[in-house]
């Protein structure tokens, strides 16, 4: 049930991210606009599932997932937003690595979207979650 949760949830932020793309073919720099409520709210949820997948993931990456839980609190808090949770998992190695790639994933399309709104803010805490994911799922 949750993995068809998850897979839903994916499916559902792939389909935002193509349909939310902002693209000009015009040779004009591109003015944005602030996010529109809904806009906002896919974006506070794209973060808040990828905090929810660190969370419940292993322990055991010498403190990157942590701090990339903290660089997305960061960009929650630019959002106006919260995570939720303690951050606290008991998994197998293989199972929190997976879900390590699934926040991965999760975040880069958040990035994509924040990038394309101009939230230079939200797009270096992003950064800065993912770097430590790569670290991290470095880690054995």
């Amino acid at each position: 049930m949750r993995r068809a949760m998850i897979r839903w949830g994916l499916g559902a932020l792939a389909f935002v991210a193509v349909a939310g793309w902002n693209y000009s073919a015009s040779a004009s720099p591109v003015v944005t606009q602030p996010l529109a409520v809904g806009e906002k709210t896919t974006q506070v949820q794209q973060l808040q599932q990828a905090y929810h997948i660190l969370e419940v993931a292993d322990h055991d990456y010498k403190g990157h997932r942590k701090k990339a839980m903290g660089h997305i609190e960061r960009a929650c808090k630019e959002l106006g937003a919260k995570p939720h949770g303690d951050g606290k998992g008991r998994e197998p190695q293989g199972t929190s690595d997976a879900q390590l790639r699934e926040a991965q994933s999760m975040l880069q399309q958040a990035r994509a979207t924040a990038s394309a709104n101009n939230l230079k803010q939200v797009v270096k805490h992003i950064d800065n979650a993912l770097e430590e994911i790569n670290t991290a799922l470095k880690i054995k």
